[in-house]
């Protein structure tokens, strides 16, 4: 049998499209025919994939309207508060990009089951937390988790597509993503009010340990593939670095000031990483984003045109977040609160 297609490679005379692929021991993709990629597994990784991906999205709007009842119960500062909520964002953000390549180094479905352990994990210590500082540091393993997840599980898709085709695949994870956003604030208003805001992290728990379960028997179909060639380690630590401290540097401006000095040796540390992380990748044999991509150019408007759905919908996520940390001042309910960002949910 021949050897199975790798990503960014041609594969016998011509492309083919709608390749189906089958996810092994160490979950790199290798063909499979389209009666087995019409099976069970395929059910079980599409829902494994839509239960993570709805707590990440969650995990970004459901803690805010909670606000209030965190003040209350650990009497914290909103520079505390705005960890607690952003924590998980900023975690996420700069991990991303080392999570996908984690997941072409030790295979797909491991790097998710993992992700999904390391959310699971961090939603039971935010559960349990005794204090805000504990709360927050659950959060960050939070975040952690979906930088694991929210690459891999884009992989496990085209790896196990439905019946339907790799492209309804796609369809469902986006849906999912994005409705988990919008009612991410109702959701969590319903269980702070009616039982407590623990209860977000209690139940997200429970649907993690469920995702676990449906893809851990992904495990027993065997890969074919090879690992690929290097692991560009200086390039994934630049890469988390510059995000974590442009995204850190940008979450933190309203506290710090844009003109204070922190915020100017923000900016110059993120100058001094994105230039060396272009220094960097532009001399590795095997980039993070290899060139000739950006040659392609469908695949690079593609890319430009996601970049700036992403930077408008970070930018919604991040004053719907300030909105209702900002409400924890206000004698509300967190349902009333929920019931106010209705229309900016609507707009995520």
């Amino acid at each position: 049998m021949p050897a199975g297609p790798t990503l960014g490679r041609r594969v016998g005379p011509s492309p083919t499209v709608g390749l189906n692929f089958r996810v092994g021991r160490g979950d790199n993709l290798s063909p499979m025919s389209g009666s087995e990629s019409r099976g069970w597994h395929a059910q079980e990784a599409l829902v494994a994939v839509c239960l993570a991906m709805a707590v990440v999205g969650l995990n970004t709007t459901a803690i805010g309207v909670a606000s209030r009842d965190i003040v209350d119960e650990f009497n914290t500062s909103v520079s505390t508060l705005s960890w607690i909520v952003g924590g998980f964002l900023l975690t996420a953000a700069s991990f991303s990009l080392i999570g996908g390549r984690l997941g072409d180094v030790f295979g797909r479905v491991r790097t998710f089951l993992v992700g999904v352990l390391i959310l699971a994990t961090g939603a039971a210590i935010a559960a349990l937390a005794p204090t805000a500082n504990v709360l927050i540091v659950g959060r960050v393993v939070e975040g952690l988790g979906a930088a694991l997840v929210m690459p891999t599980s884009i992989e496990l898709v085209a790896a196990y597509p439905p019946r339907s085709g790799v492209p309804s695949g796609f369809r469902a994870r986006g849906v999912v993503y994005a409705a988990s956003f919008g009612i991410g604030p109702l959701f969590g208003g319903l269980l702070t009010d009616l039982v407590s805001w623990r209860a977000i992290f209690w139940v997200e728990l429970v649907v993690l340990l469920a995702a676990a379960a449906l893809v851990f028997p992904l495990f027993r179909i065997a890969s074919h593939l090879p690992k690929p060639p290097t692991r560009d380690i200086r390039g994934a630590a630049l890469t988390t670095l510059f995000v974590l401290v442009t995204v850190g540097g940008a979450f933190r401006a309203p506290v710090w000031g844009w003109s204070s000095g922190p915020m100017a040796i923000a900016a110059a540390l993120s100058v001094g990483l994105g230039l060396a992380l272009f220094r960097v990748e532009s001399r590795t044999p095997h980039p993070l984003l290899h060139r000739g991509l950006l040659r392609n150019r469908v695949v690079l408007g593609a890319n430009v045109a996601t970049l700036a759905a992403s930077i408008g919908m970070i930018g919604l996520v991040y004053f719907f977040n300030l909105f209702a940390q900002s409400a924890a001042s206000f004698d509300s309910t967190a349902v009333a609160i929920a019931l106010a960002l209705v229309p900016f949910a609507g707009s995520i």
